[in-house]
């Protein structure tokens, strides 16, 4: 999978927003201020490329936020360090978008360098689905919760970790 190195960064440098809630993978909830600012940051977001390729996926567009994944996947890791080595065929091959291989790419090297320059390549043993079952002891935040959006597990992770690193230094 392909996530942003720092998606706050990365998406600052295509849209304005409010606040970001980054989920575990490549997406998350992005906010706004107001509807019309949405509205442009939806339409920039399902129209930006790199190289040709749309690269990101909507869902769950509301009145002030809307949800966004990065939709490319790679076959290979490829290296910012490796950039020389890097040709169409090399992204053909590497690219896909829901396992299909087939797409169309205007190869660019400035703009996959700054676009590589910005992601990691990561790999993700798990399954991806709308419902599960959270094992916890003790976190205060998740009593008595039935129901949860994955980019607030996200959050109460992220804090509880910040937090115990805080309070060991």
């Amino acid at each position: 999978m392909i996530r942003p190195k720092n998606p706050i960064i990365f998406l600052s440098n295509i849209i304005k927003f409010k606040n970001l809630e980054q989920d575990m993978t490549n997406g998350g909830f992005i906010f706004f201020n107001d509807k019309k600012e949405t509205d442009i940051a939806f339409k920039k977001l399902i129209n930006y490329t790199v190289c040709g390729i749309k690269i990101f996926e909507i869902l769950q567009k509301k009145e002030k936020s809307f949800f966004y994944k990065i939709k490319i996947n790679s076959t290979k890791d490829l290296r910012k360090k490796d950039i020389n080595k890097i040709n169409k065929i090399i992204l053909l091959k590497s690219f896909q978008i829901d396992n299909k291989k087939k797409m169309k790419i205007n190869f660019n090297f400035e703009e996959i360098s700054k676009f590589l320059d910005s992601i990691r390549f990561i790999k993700t043993t798990g399954i991806h689905s709308t419902s599960g079952n959270i094992f916890y002891d003790n976190i205060k935040m998740l009593k008595n919760k039935k129901s949860m959006e994955n980019h607030q597990i996200f959050n109460i992770f992220t804090d509880y970790f910040k937090n115990k690193t805080t309070n060991e230094n």
